[in-house]
């Protein structure tokens, strides 16, 4: 198949392509100027506003699938409206029926808060309301993918990705953070210690591995609808700080400041039965390996995903 991806140098873009080329696809990857490359794909850039590149535009066959990644988790209203609702106007816009399929990063935090008695939350719990400007913006991209791809008559495929980690994620987030700051505590001397919020969220973690084994599913299944990838399984923030201490120093204290802001959210757990059902998918990947694999990844060692 001949795949196009956007947000392609990303921490899930760039698994997601390698994912693709190990199955034996053909990737066109395409980013923001100075993301890339991405190491044996069909290459493009394009700047934050300028939409596709016309070289692309010119030279594209129809797609088998667009794989669209693209997009913010951090900034302003405006900033994540634009960033993720907008990509994918843009998008279709200029590419419309030659997209193929359109397989779209969606986001758990459409759910916002959800009841106990209602988890694991399955992809037809409603009414969904996100309870954080980001949330609010992933579900204005589903909202725009569908309507855009009801009038084409484009295949729409929705991907809810639950809270991704695993090796090469960026600083912002709660692994390569946690890292960070057991890092800086080593280096004062003295018995390591690490200064964090409260850590009672609970959350459901599935490794970029297997997310990007899941947009495969879903290109070569030919697949549409809305699908949770996640783990089906809730891990407390507390758990995570604990093993990667675990791993890079045993000997680190915890100091949790409970007055801290918490999250908004206390627990999201999801349903992957429709995943497993419908795409063939299921995570493969434990917590522990994942783990790991973002410390070695850190190192600059290979992780093992097992």
């Amino acid at each position: 198949m001949r795949i196009l991806v956007t947000g392609a140098a990303g921490f899930i873009g760039r698994h997601t392509c390698r994912a693709f080329l190990e199955a034996g696809h053909a990737v066109t990857a395409l980013d923001l100027e100075g993301a890339g490359p991405v190491p044996d794909t069909d290459w493009f850039e394009c700047g934050p506003s300028s939409g596709l590149p016309e070289q692309l535009m010119r030279n594209a066959r129809p797609f088998d699938s667009v794989v669209h990644l693209a997009g913010r988790t951090k900034g302003t209203p405006g900033e994540l409206r634009t960033a993720n609702r907008g990509s994918v106007r843009a998008l279709l816009k200029r590419i419309g029926m030659n997209a193929g399929r359109f397989v779209l990063a969606g986001s758990s935090a459409v759910y916002g808060r959800v009841p106990d008695d209602s988890q694991p939350v399955g992809e037809d719990y409603g009414p969904l309301l996100p309870v954080t400007p980001y949330g609010e913006s992933m579900l204005e991209r589903e909202e725009e993918a569908a309507q855009i791809c009801d009038r084409l008559g484009l295949p729409l495929c929705i991907l809810r990705l639950f809270n991704v980690i695993g090796p090469g994620q960026q600083s912002g987030m709660l692994v390569p953070d946690t890292m960070r700051r057991l890092a800086e505590a080593e280096g004062k001397g003295g018995r390591p210690t690490i200064t964090t919020g409260p850590l009672d969220a609970c959350r459901d973690f599935v490794d970029v591995r297997d997310a990007a084994a899941a947009f495969v599913r879903a290109c070569e299944k030919r697949s549409s609808g809305t699908f949770n990838i996640c783990s089906g399984a809730c891990v407390s923030t507390r758990r995570i700080v604990e093993e990667l201490v675990a791993i890079l120093d045993p000997g680190a204290e915890i100091v949790e400041e409970s007055g801290g802001p918490g999250s908004p959210v206390a627990r999201l757990e999801g349903d992957n039965h429709k995943a497993l059902d419908s795409l063939g998918w299921a995570p493969s990947i434990p917590l522990e390996a994942s783990l790991r694999d973002a410390v070695s990844s850190s190192r600059g060692v290979s992780g093992t995903g097992s």
